[in-house]
Protein backbone atom coordinates (compact mmCIF):
# COMPACT_ATOMS: atom_id res chain seq x y z
CA UNK A 1 0.00 0.00 0.00
CA UNK A 2 2.83 2.41 0.77
CA UNK A 3 4.32 1.69 -2.61
CA UNK A 4 1.00 2.52 -4.28
CA UNK A 5 0.77 5.83 -2.47
CA UNK A 6 4.36 6.65 -3.40
CA UNK A 7 3.72 6.01 -7.08
CA UNK A 8 0.49 8.01 -7.01
CA UNK A 9 2.31 10.93 -5.37
CA UNK A 10 5.10 10.70 -7.95
CA UNK A 11 2.56 10.83 -10.75
CA UNK A 12 0.88 13.88 -9.21
CA UNK A 13 4.21 15.71 -8.83
CA UNK A 14 5.32 14.78 -12.34
CA UNK A 15 2.04 15.92 -13.86
CA UNK A 16 2.25 19.24 -12.00
CA UNK A 17 5.81 19.84 -13.17
CA UNK A 18 4.87 18.96 -16.74
CA UNK A 19 1.91 21.35 -16.78
CA UNK A 20 4.10 24.09 -15.33
CA UNK A 21 6.80 23.40 -17.92
CA UNK A 22 4.36 23.50 -20.81
CA UNK A 23 3.15 26.93 -19.74
CA UNK A 24 6.49 28.71 -19.53
CA UNK A 25 7.94 28.83 -23.04
CA UNK A 26 10.99 27.44 -24.83
CA UNK A 27 12.83 26.11 -21.78
CA UNK A 28 9.62 24.40 -20.82
CA UNK A 29 9.36 22.73 -24.22
CA UNK A 30 12.80 21.21 -23.65
CA UNK A 31 11.55 19.94 -20.30
CA UNK A 32 8.58 18.35 -22.06
CA UNK A 33 10.98 16.74 -24.55
CA UNK A 34 13.04 15.37 -21.67
CA UNK A 35 9.91 13.99 -20.05
CA UNK A 36 8.91 12.19 -23.24
CA UNK A 37 12.44 10.83 -23.54
CA UNK A 38 12.28 9.50 -19.99
CA UNK A 39 9.00 7.76 -20.75
CA UNK A 40 10.46 6.30 -23.94
CA UNK A 41 13.48 4.95 -22.10
CA UNK A 42 11.24 3.24 -19.60
CA UNK A 43 9.21 1.56 -22.32
CA UNK A 44 12.37 0.53 -24.18
CA UNK A 45 13.73 -1.07 -21.01
CA UNK A 46 10.49 -3.02 -20.76
CA UNK A 47 10.73 -4.15 -24.38
CA UNK A 48 7.69 -2.08 -25.39
CA UNK A 49 9.31 -0.58 -28.46
CA UNK A 50 6.15 0.61 -30.20
CA UNK A 51 5.25 2.74 -27.18
CA UNK A 52 8.88 3.81 -26.86
CA UNK A 53 8.84 4.99 -30.47
CA UNK A 54 5.74 7.08 -29.83
CA UNK A 55 7.36 8.79 -26.83
CA UNK A 56 10.68 9.33 -28.61
CA UNK A 57 8.87 10.79 -31.61
CA UNK A 58 7.13 13.26 -29.30
CA UNK A 59 10.46 14.06 -27.63
CA UNK A 60 12.00 14.79 -31.02
CA UNK A 61 9.08 17.02 -32.07
CA UNK A 62 9.22 18.98 -28.82
CA UNK A 63 13.01 19.36 -29.03
CA UNK A 64 12.74 20.77 -32.54
CA UNK A 65 9.90 23.07 -31.51
CA UNK A 66 11.97 24.32 -28.58
CA UNK A 67 14.99 24.99 -30.77
CA UNK A 68 17.04 22.71 -28.55
CA UNK A 69 20.77 22.39 -28.89
CA UNK A 70 21.94 20.16 -31.74
CA UNK A 71 23.20 17.47 -29.40
CA UNK A 72 19.77 17.01 -27.82
CA UNK A 73 18.06 16.83 -31.20
CA UNK A 74 20.60 14.28 -32.43
CA UNK A 75 20.00 12.02 -29.44
CA UNK A 76 16.22 12.32 -29.89
CA UNK A 77 16.51 11.20 -33.51
CA UNK A 78 18.81 8.30 -32.65
CA UNK A 79 16.59 7.14 -29.79
CA UNK A 80 13.66 7.16 -32.19
CA UNK A 81 15.60 5.21 -34.82
CA UNK A 82 16.60 2.64 -32.20
CA UNK A 83 13.00 2.14 -31.13
CA UNK A 84 11.76 1.77 -34.71
CA UNK A 85 14.51 -0.77 -35.43
CA UNK A 86 13.72 -2.87 -32.38
CA UNK A 87 10.00 -2.66 -33.13
CA UNK A 88 10.60 -4.07 -36.60
CA UNK A 89 9.55 -0.88 -38.42
CA UNK A 90 12.59 -0.91 -40.67
CA UNK A 91 11.33 1.69 -43.15
CA UNK A 92 10.79 4.29 -40.42
CA UNK A 93 14.10 3.34 -38.78
CA UNK A 94 16.02 3.81 -42.03
CA UNK A 95 14.35 7.17 -42.61
CA UNK A 96 15.17 8.60 -39.19
CA UNK A 97 18.73 7.21 -39.12
CA UNK A 98 19.37 8.75 -42.55
CA UNK A 99 17.99 12.05 -41.30
CA UNK A 100 20.20 11.92 -38.20
CA UNK A 101 23.21 11.14 -40.40
CA UNK A 102 22.60 14.22 -42.53
CA UNK A 103 21.93 16.34 -39.43
CA UNK A 104 25.19 15.32 -37.74
CA UNK A 105 27.21 15.78 -40.94
CA UNK A 106 25.79 19.29 -41.34
CA UNK A 107 26.16 20.51 -37.76
CA UNK A 108 29.09 18.49 -36.38
CA UNK A 109 31.07 17.15 -39.34
CA UNK A 110 31.30 13.83 -41.23
CA UNK A 111 33.50 12.07 -38.66
CA UNK A 112 32.04 13.38 -35.42
CA UNK A 113 31.45 10.77 -32.71
CA UNK A 114 27.67 11.32 -32.88
CA UNK A 115 27.60 9.96 -36.42
CA UNK A 116 28.72 6.51 -35.25
CA UNK A 117 25.27 5.65 -33.90
CA UNK A 118 23.64 6.72 -37.18
CA UNK A 119 25.88 4.44 -39.24
CA UNK A 120 25.46 1.64 -36.71
CA UNK A 121 21.68 1.99 -36.90
CA UNK A 122 21.67 2.01 -40.71
CA UNK A 123 23.79 -1.15 -40.62
CA UNK A 124 21.22 -2.75 -38.34
CA UNK A 125 18.37 -1.88 -40.69
CA UNK A 126 20.26 -3.16 -43.73
CA UNK A 127 21.08 -6.43 -41.96
CA UNK A 128 17.43 -6.99 -41.00
CA UNK A 129 16.44 -6.35 -44.62
CA UNK A 130 19.22 -8.74 -45.73
CA UNK A 131 20.91 -5.98 -47.70
CA UNK A 132 24.23 -7.36 -46.53
CA UNK A 133 26.45 -5.25 -48.78
CA UNK A 134 25.07 -2.04 -47.30
CA UNK A 135 25.06 -3.52 -43.81
CA UNK A 136 28.80 -4.21 -44.04
CA UNK A 137 29.50 -0.81 -45.62
CA UNK A 138 27.71 1.12 -42.88
CA UNK A 139 29.15 -0.99 -40.09
CA UNK A 140 32.72 -0.63 -41.35
CA UNK A 141 32.18 3.13 -41.53
CA UNK A 142 31.03 3.13 -37.90
CA UNK A 143 34.02 1.00 -36.85
CA UNK A 144 36.46 3.24 -38.74
CA UNK A 145 35.18 6.46 -37.16
CA UNK A 146 34.99 4.86 -33.73
CA UNK A 147 38.62 3.72 -33.97
CA UNK A 148 39.77 7.16 -35.13
CA UNK A 149 37.95 8.90 -32.30
CA UNK A 150 38.52 6.47 -29.45
CA UNK A 151 41.14 3.89 -30.47
CA UNK A 152 41.02 0.14 -31.09
CA UNK A 153 40.34 -0.76 -27.46
CA UNK A 154 37.23 1.33 -26.99
CA UNK A 155 34.34 -0.41 -25.23
CA UNK A 156 32.12 -0.35 -28.35
CA UNK A 157 34.60 -2.34 -30.46
CA UNK A 158 33.64 -5.90 -29.37
CA UNK A 159 29.97 -5.30 -30.09
CA UNK A 160 30.67 -3.79 -33.50
CA UNK A 161 33.03 -6.60 -34.47
CA UNK A 162 30.49 -9.13 -33.23
CA UNK A 163 27.89 -7.60 -35.55
CA UNK A 164 30.38 -7.67 -38.42
CA UNK A 165 30.99 -11.37 -37.68
CA UNK A 166 27.25 -11.99 -37.97
CA UNK A 167 27.05 -10.18 -41.30
CA UNK A 168 30.00 -12.20 -42.61
CA UNK A 169 28.21 -15.38 -41.50
CA UNK A 170 25.08 -14.33 -43.38
CA UNK A 171 27.25 -13.69 -46.43
CA UNK A 172 28.50 -17.28 -46.22
CA UNK A 173 32.03 -16.19 -45.30
CA UNK A 174 32.28 -18.32 -42.18
CA UNK A 175 36.08 -18.39 -41.94
CA UNK A 176 36.18 -14.60 -41.64
CA UNK A 177 33.11 -14.63 -39.44
CA UNK A 178 34.59 -17.09 -36.98
CA UNK A 179 37.82 -15.13 -36.56
CA UNK A 180 35.84 -11.95 -35.87
CA UNK A 181 33.39 -13.67 -33.51
CA UNK A 182 36.16 -15.28 -31.46
CA UNK A 183 38.01 -11.97 -31.22
CA UNK A 184 34.83 -10.12 -30.21
CA UNK A 185 34.02 -12.78 -27.61
CA UNK A 186 37.53 -12.69 -26.13
CA UNK A 187 37.57 -8.88 -26.04
CA UNK A 188 34.16 -8.77 -24.39
CA UNK A 189 35.16 -11.42 -21.85
CA UNK A 190 38.23 -9.47 -20.81
CA UNK A 191 36.37 -6.16 -20.63
CA UNK A 192 34.32 -7.16 -17.59
CA UNK A 193 30.80 -6.12 -16.70
CA UNK A 194 30.45 -3.56 -19.50
CA UNK A 195 30.04 -6.40 -22.01
CA UNK A 196 28.42 -9.08 -19.89
CA UNK A 197 25.12 -8.89 -21.79
CA UNK A 198 26.72 -9.09 -25.24
CA UNK A 199 28.62 -12.32 -24.57
CA UNK A 200 25.55 -14.42 -25.31
CA UNK A 201 25.34 -12.78 -28.76
CA UNK A 202 28.93 -13.74 -29.57
CA UNK A 203 28.37 -17.31 -28.37
CA UNK A 204 25.16 -17.57 -30.39
CA UNK A 205 27.02 -16.38 -33.50
CA UNK A 206 29.74 -18.99 -32.91
CA UNK A 207 27.03 -21.64 -32.56
CA UNK A 208 25.47 -20.62 -35.89
CA UNK A 209 28.85 -20.66 -37.62
CA UNK A 210 29.67 -24.12 -36.27
CA UNK A 211 26.23 -25.37 -37.32
CA UNK A 212 26.66 -24.12 -40.89
CA UNK A 213 29.98 -25.98 -41.06
CA UNK A 214 28.45 -29.23 -39.84
CA UNK A 215 30.16 -29.15 -36.42
CA UNK A 216 26.95 -30.00 -34.61
CA UNK A 217 28.32 -30.98 -31.21
CA UNK A 218 30.45 -27.84 -31.06
CA UNK A 219 27.46 -25.76 -32.13
CA UNK A 220 25.34 -27.30 -29.41
CA UNK A 221 27.99 -26.52 -26.79
CA UNK A 222 28.24 -22.86 -27.86
CA UNK A 223 24.44 -22.50 -27.90
CA UNK A 224 24.09 -24.07 -24.45
CA UNK A 225 26.61 -21.58 -23.06
CA UNK A 226 24.81 -18.72 -24.81
CA UNK A 227 21.46 -19.76 -23.36
CA UNK A 228 22.80 -20.17 -19.81
CA UNK A 229 24.53 -16.79 -20.00
CA UNK A 230 21.50 -14.97 -21.42
CA UNK A 231 19.11 -16.45 -18.87
CA UNK A 232 21.46 -15.46 -16.06
CA UNK A 233 22.23 -11.91 -17.13
CA UNK A 234 19.00 -11.00 -18.93
CA UNK A 235 15.95 -13.08 -18.05
CA UNK A 236 14.29 -16.25 -19.31
CA UNK A 237 11.71 -14.37 -21.37
CA UNK A 238 14.07 -11.84 -22.95
CA UNK A 239 13.84 -11.70 -26.75
CA UNK A 240 17.57 -12.54 -26.97
CA UNK A 241 16.79 -15.80 -25.16
CA UNK A 242 14.17 -16.47 -27.82
CA UNK A 243 16.82 -16.07 -30.53
CA UNK A 244 19.08 -18.62 -28.84
CA UNK A 245 16.25 -21.14 -28.48
CA UNK A 246 15.76 -20.82 -32.24
CA UNK A 247 19.46 -21.57 -32.82
CA UNK A 248 19.26 -24.63 -30.55
CA UNK A 249 16.19 -25.78 -32.45
CA UNK A 250 18.13 -25.54 -35.72
CA UNK A 251 20.95 -27.61 -34.25
CA UNK A 252 18.61 -30.37 -33.07
CA UNK A 253 16.79 -30.37 -36.41
CA UNK A 254 20.12 -30.81 -38.20
CA UNK A 255 20.97 -33.71 -35.85
CA UNK A 256 17.61 -35.36 -36.45
CA UNK A 257 16.36 -34.71 -32.90
CA UNK A 258 12.97 -33.51 -34.10
CA UNK A 259 11.17 -33.56 -30.74
CA UNK A 260 13.86 -31.41 -29.12
CA UNK A 261 13.93 -29.13 -32.14
CA UNK A 262 10.18 -28.55 -31.94
CA UNK A 263 10.38 -27.84 -28.21
CA UNK A 264 12.99 -25.13 -28.72
CA UNK A 265 11.27 -23.62 -31.76
CA UNK A 266 8.00 -23.40 -29.84
CA UNK A 267 9.77 -21.81 -26.89
CA UNK A 268 11.48 -19.33 -29.21
CA UNK A 269 8.18 -18.35 -30.80
CA UNK A 270 6.49 -18.05 -27.41
CA UNK A 271 9.16 -15.67 -26.11
CA UNK A 272 9.30 -13.60 -29.28
CA UNK A 273 5.54 -13.20 -29.47
CA UNK A 274 5.39 -12.30 -25.78
CA UNK A 275 8.16 -9.70 -25.91
CA UNK A 276 7.94 -8.37 -29.47
CA UNK A 277 4.34 -9.06 -30.50
CA UNK A 278 2.70 -11.66 -32.73
CA UNK A 279 3.34 -9.77 -35.97
CA UNK A 280 6.96 -8.74 -35.40
CA UNK A 281 9.29 -9.52 -38.35
CA UNK A 282 11.69 -11.35 -36.00
CA UNK A 283 9.08 -14.10 -35.65
CA UNK A 284 9.44 -15.02 -39.32
CA UNK A 285 12.70 -16.87 -38.70
CA UNK A 286 11.19 -19.24 -36.15
CA UNK A 287 7.94 -19.68 -38.10
CA UNK A 288 9.93 -20.76 -41.16
CA UNK A 289 11.91 -23.24 -39.07
CA UNK A 290 8.68 -24.68 -37.67
CA UNK A 291 7.29 -24.98 -41.19
CA UNK A 292 10.46 -26.74 -42.34
CA UNK A 293 10.30 -29.14 -39.41
CA UNK A 294 6.63 -29.91 -40.06
CA UNK A 295 7.42 -30.67 -43.70
CA UNK A 296 10.08 -33.13 -42.57
CA UNK A 297 7.52 -34.77 -40.27
CA UNK A 298 4.85 -34.87 -43.01
CA UNK A 299 2.62 -32.50 -41.02
CA UNK A 300 1.81 -30.47 -44.07
CA UNK A 301 -1.27 -28.70 -42.73
CA UNK A 302 0.73 -27.32 -39.81
CA UNK A 303 3.51 -26.29 -42.17
CA UNK A 304 1.04 -24.45 -44.40
CA UNK A 305 -0.37 -22.66 -41.36
CA UNK A 306 3.08 -21.44 -40.32
CA UNK A 307 3.87 -20.36 -43.88
CA UNK A 308 0.62 -18.39 -44.04
CA UNK A 309 1.59 -16.54 -40.88
CA UNK A 310 4.94 -15.68 -42.46
CA UNK A 311 3.17 -14.22 -45.51
CA UNK A 312 0.76 -12.28 -43.30
CA UNK A 313 3.64 -10.74 -41.31
CA UNK A 314 5.54 -9.81 -44.45
CA UNK A 315 2.47 -8.29 -46.08
CA UNK A 316 1.66 -6.33 -42.92
CA UNK A 317 5.20 -4.95 -42.84
CA UNK A 318 4.87 -3.70 -46.41
CA UNK A 319 1.61 -1.90 -45.66
CA UNK A 320 2.47 -0.57 -42.21
CA UNK A 321 0.25 2.32 -41.07
CA UNK A 322 1.52 5.76 -40.31
CA UNK A 323 2.85 6.39 -36.78
CA UNK A 324 0.14 6.50 -34.14
CA UNK A 325 -0.97 9.59 -32.30
CA UNK A 326 1.03 11.00 -29.41
CA UNK A 327 0.64 9.03 -26.17
CA UNK A 328 -0.03 10.77 -22.86
CA UNK A 329 2.92 10.95 -20.50
CA UNK A 330 2.93 8.31 -17.72
CA UNK A 331 4.95 8.27 -14.51
CA UNK A 332 8.64 8.99 -15.06
CA UNK A 333 10.95 5.97 -14.78
CA UNK A 334 12.89 5.50 -11.54
CA UNK A 335 16.18 5.65 -13.44
CA UNK A 336 16.89 7.56 -16.60
CA UNK A 337 19.34 4.95 -17.90
CA UNK A 338 19.53 4.55 -21.65
CA UNK A 339 18.78 1.02 -22.93
CA UNK A 340 21.41 -0.91 -24.85
CA UNK A 341 20.09 -0.26 -28.31
CA UNK A 342 23.05 1.18 -30.19
CA UNK A 343 26.39 2.68 -29.23
CA UNK A 344 26.46 6.43 -28.80
CA UNK A 345 29.89 7.54 -27.54
CA UNK A 346 30.04 10.66 -25.43
CA UNK A 347 32.85 12.89 -24.26
CA UNK A 348 33.22 10.68 -21.20
CA UNK A 349 33.88 7.67 -23.44
CA UNK A 350 37.07 9.26 -24.65
CA UNK A 351 38.52 8.70 -21.19
CA UNK A 352 37.50 5.01 -21.01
Amino acid sequence: MCRFRHRAFAKLCFTSLLLHAMSTGTIAQQAVSDAYTAAGLREAHAGQFEKAASYFRSAYEEAERAGSDKTAITRCMQNLGNAYLNDGDYSQAESIYSKSLGFVEKHFGPEHEFIIASYFGLAGVAEKQRNLENAEKYLRKAISINEKRFGTHHKAVPRMLGNLAWIKHLQGKDDEAEVLAIFAHDQASSAGSAHVKSLSDHLDTLASIALSQGRHDEAEAFAARALAHAEKHLHKNHHKVGEIHDTIGEIHMAKGNHDKAETHFNRSLEIREQTLGEDHPENVETLLHLAELCRKLKRHEHATSFEKRVNDIRNAAQSAPAPSEKLPLPNPPKELVEPELSPAPTEKDKKD
